[in-house]
């Protein structure tokens, strides 16, 4: 009952909890009801639109999270006594490097540790780990959330690229300023003015990029790009196939692009980290270095 509890206050319903928990609505209204009934105290104001924790509730909750983070700590430690993790890992990746870079990788860690069921999903915006119930997320980040652990995992190179087809028919952009006399493609995700920034030595340019598209989608900024609909900055890992293979053509070589982002592994604070999770990071960290040396 303590579980459906700290589910319901998660979650904010009835049916999302049984969702999460795979158990009909009725059960967890019953499981809290129960619960209610023993303590001889109300834990949820109930309206016909959603729940709220009451001050009791909330007291509650935050001594069932600290019980159920024992529990979970508990079964870590007979599973690491035991050998392998094992139970299912839940992560959360942005929309270009989860398949491109993360899903690759994962058959070769389920071959390591195969008693993990993995479970992925992919967006961009930032959400709430305990809410949603995912053991970790990986973001691109200036700097990681203060109420979350952050790990560093890597650091994100930055491609200034066009198609030969775009830069045969627009001419080839010398220097920075030039950008702005080019179609750019950017990323929904820059909110208001946009303005790219970089240095060659001691020199710097800040420019803002004529719009050729704004979108939300890595990957549907990549197609525009080979199609020759304007230059682009993104990472490495996303275009780097499309460089190899000659549909795009890096630009500005001689120039750094000083917007970079570091990948964090962001993941609830807590007295000891999971083992399945752990083991996920370092195998990540693995794999990611050994993509860096092969670009290098």
């Amino acid at each position: 009952m303590i579980a459906t509890f700290a589910r319901v206050a998660e979650t904010g319903t009835f049916s999302a909890a049984a969702e999460r928990m795979g158990v009909a609505p009725s059960v967890v209204s019953r499981h809290v009801a129960r619960l209610e009934a023993e303590l001889g105290a109300r834990l949820i104001h109930r309206t016909t639109r959603k729940l709220a924790l009451t001050d009791t509730g909330n007291a509650y909750y935050a001594h069932c999270r600290r019980i159920l983070e024992e529990m979970a700590l508990s079964r870590e430690t007979v599973a690491s006594l035991q050998g392998e993790p094992r139970g299912r890992l839940r992560i959360n990746a942005t929309v270009g490097f989860g398949p491109l870079v993360l899903t690759p990788l994962l058959p070769a860690f389920r071959r390591r540790y195969p008693q993990l069921e993995i479970k992925l999903s992919f967006t961009d915006r930032m959400i709430d780990l305990v809410e949603t119930g995912y053991d970790l997320a990986l973001r691109f980040l200036d700097s990681p959330p203060p109420n979350m652990v952050a790990r560093r995992l890597a650091h994100e190179r930055d491609v200034i690229c066009a198609a030969p087809s775009y830069l045969k028919a627009h001419g080839v952009p010398a220097s920075p300023e030039e950008l702005e006399r080019h179609a750019c493609l950017l990323l929904e995700c820059h909110d208001g003015s946009v303005e790219w920034r970089f240095s060659r030595g001691a020199a710097q340019w800040r420019v803002q990029p004529r719009r050729g598209y704004r979108i939300n989608s890595a990957t549907a900024l990549l197609e525009l790009a080979v199609c020759g609909e304007g230059v682009l900055i993104l990472p490495e890992y996303v275009v780097r196939r499309d460089l190899e293979a000659g549909r795009l053509v890096r630009v500005l070589e001689d120039f750094a692009f000083l917007d970079d982002n570091t990948l964090y592994a962001i993941y609830p604070p807590g007295r000891q980290t999971p083992q399945k999770v752990r083991v996920f990071l370092d195998f990540l960290i693995e794999h990611l270095q050994q993509d860096v040396a092969r670009a290098a």
